[in-house]
């Protein structure tokens, strides 16, 4: 199925008065039919991947809309990613029957975009290792190792939200409960800004 770009994302978003920007955080579910996509009882190598998908059950990412460009952020083997584009030519998600996205955004002004293009400016010189399932073990290297994590991070960084995840040796696992974990765990205003809410049927943000 096709790619959705960023001005898909703003079009389904609501209008947010007096707002230099918008930063969100998204969450990637898989339905049951995506867990079990390319199932073979007979293969380890597909059972193997099957229990992953279990485990890890999707995707997390956040973005960050600052005039008519995007920026997505992600976490890899050699650290942190950040990806800016305009928001015609930027994907921020795909069109699939196997994932649910939930999204939560607010509003920012242009002090909080100049604290995030220092953060961004940081974070992209450090390296870490990608742990999918176990990010946070006492003997990590970092308190951002995954999806998960590194969005929660940010979020925390920013100033948006505070979760224990920043201290190592804490882990939440990345089941259906990510959503409800954020919604017990974030303000419900900043700057004059209250958060939103945005559930995309049919839709992931891993874009493979």
């Amino acid at each position: 199925m096709a790619n959705k770009k960023g001005t898909a994302l703003v079009a389904d978003l609501e209008t947010i008065d007096k707002a230099a920007g918008i930063f969100g955080i998204c969450y990637s579910i898989l339905t049951w039919s995506g867990v079990g996509k390319g199932f073979n009882p007979f293969s380890l190598g597909s059972w193997t991947k099957t229990l992953g998908k279990l485990a890890e059950d999707g995707h997390a990412t956040t973005f960050l809309i600052d005039g008519e460009n995007i920026t997505l952020t992600g976490i890899s083997e050699t650290g942190w990613e950040f990806s800016t584009g305009t928001l015609a030519s930027q994907d921020w998600a795909r069109a699939t029957g196997s994932a649910t996205t939930y999204v939560y955004y607010i509003g920012v002004n242009k002090q909080f975009i100049k604290k995030y293009r220092k953060l961004q400016a940081k974070l992209k010189k450090t390296k870490t290792a990608y742990d999918v399932l176990w990010p946070n073990l006492a003997n990590a290297t970092t308190q951002y190792q995954n999806c998960v994590s590194h969005s929660h991070y940010l979020v925390s960084e920013l100033g948006l939200a505070h979760w224990a995840n920043t201290i190592k040796g804490w882990w939440m696992p990345s089941a259906s409960n990510w959503v409800d974990w954020f919604k017990s765990f974030a303000p419900t205003q900043r700057d004059g800004f209250s958060w939103k809410y945005k559930k995309f049927d049919s839709t992931n943000t891993h874009i493979p």
